[in-house]
């Protein structure tokens, strides 16, 4: 790979990485959720 497809392959990682980890300190640390039992 050249130089240039080097760094887009590297943007998008990170991107997807920091997209993931917004996502889950979003859903899982900053909201205060209870986890309720469904079984039936």
């Amino acid at each position: 790979m050249d130089k240039k497809s080097k760094i887009l392959l590297w943007i998008v990682i990170i991107s997807v990485l920091a997209s993931t980890g917004y996502t889950f300190y979003k859903t899982v640390l900053r909201e205060d959720f209870v986890v309720v039992n469904v079984e039936e």
